[in-house]
């Protein structure tokens, strides 16, 4: 019998069946088997409390299911919505400050560049949304509140911790943002 070398060069190989990949490289796994595992994990999140609805993913939907915040004639659906626009609208006015800067080489992640056009219909945009919210009665505890909860919030954010007067700020702040863009059902 011949010795093996330290580099196993002589060594018999196994065969391996060819099993289908995913584009990243890795083997695929039973369909069956990874949407079981991903809805454990989601279930398992302590922030869902077990729930398999999709608006607990962040601080603001599970507010709003919980009734904290609420606004009379206005349904939860648009006060949530108003806060997915509102978080779309800062992104897109992170991306146009971002693109200012030198040593921004590419898009940000975009398809293309932020052209002059593009910065100043996103920051005249903005302008108007926190001209809106300043406007609002309670005046700037309500971009504090939108601030806290919809940009900066992380999804494990303790709701419990809410100061008294978030709430109020968030239900007025989200009102408002419905009849500026107009989504009110």
């Amino acid at each position: 019998m011949m010795a093996l070398s330290p580099s196993g060069r002589n060594r018999s190989r196994h065969k391996v069946l060819p099993r289908p990949r995913e584009p990243s490289g890795r083997y695929q796994r039973d369909q069956a088997e990874s949407e079981a595992a991903i809805l454990a994990v989601v279930l398992a999140q302590q922030h869902r409390n077990g729930s398999r609805d999709d608006r607990r993913r962040w601080p603001v939907g599970r507010l709003i299911l919980d009734g904290r915040v609420a606004r009379r004639g206005y349904l939860p659906a648009d006060l949530e919505r108003a806060a997915e626009l509102y978080h779309s609208a800062y992104a897109e006015l992170r991306w146009t400050m971002d693109s200012k800067r030198p040593w921004q080489l590419g898009s940000g992640g975009r398809a293309r560049p932020c052209t002059p056009e593009d910065r100043a219909r996103i920051e005249r945009a903005w302008g108007d949304v926190t001209r809106v919210l300043r406007d609002c009665p309670s005046g700037p505890r309500v971009k504090q509140a939108l601030d806290m909860l919809i940009i900066s919030a992380s999804p494990d954010f303790e709701e419990r911790c809410v100061n008294t007067w978030i709430p109020d700020a968030l239900s007025e702040g989200l009102a408002a943002l419905v009849d500026h863009w107009g989504l009110r059902t």
